[in-house]
C-alpha cells in the first residue's frame, strides 16, 4: 500500500536523525501504526493519555532494509523477466530456422 509506504518513509527519516521518536495520534492513525508494527517493519510502544496517545518508536532491521530489499526484487524480477524473453527469442528463432529448412 503506497499510502503505508510513504508513512514509513516518514518514520524512517525521523528515526535516522534521531534514533527513537516519539508520535502522536494527531500525527498517524493506531491502525498505520499497528499495521508496520505487526510486520516488524517498526517496534512500538504506546502511551495513553485522557484524550490522545502517543508512541514511542524505534527502528528494527526489517524496517531499516524495506526500501532496499523492495528495489533488489524488482531487479530480480526484471533479470528473471530478461531471461524467460531471451530463452522464448531463441526458441521462435531455432524453430523458424529449421521450418525455413
Amino acid at each position: 500500500d503506497k499510502e503505508l509506504e510513504k508513512v514509513l518513509k516518514e518514520i524512517n527519516a525521523r528515526l535516522d536523525e534521531e534514533g527513537m521518536i516519539t508520535v502522536y495520534s494527531s500525527d498517524y492513525t493506531k491502525r498505520e501504526l499497528e499495521f508496520l508494527s505487526e510486520n516488524g517493519l517498526i517496534k512500538t510502544n504506546y502511551l495513553y493519555e485522557f484524550d490522545y496517545w502517543k508512541c514511542m518508536i524505534v527502528p528494527t532491521h526489517k524496517g531499516e532494509n524495506y526500501f532496499k530489499d523492495k528495489k533488489t526484487r524488482r531487479i530480480k524480477k526484471i533479470i528473471e523477466w530478461a531471461k524467460w524473453l531471451i530463452l522464448l527469442g531463441v526458441s521462435i528463432a531455432t524453430l523458424l530456422v529449421a521450418i525455413c529448412k
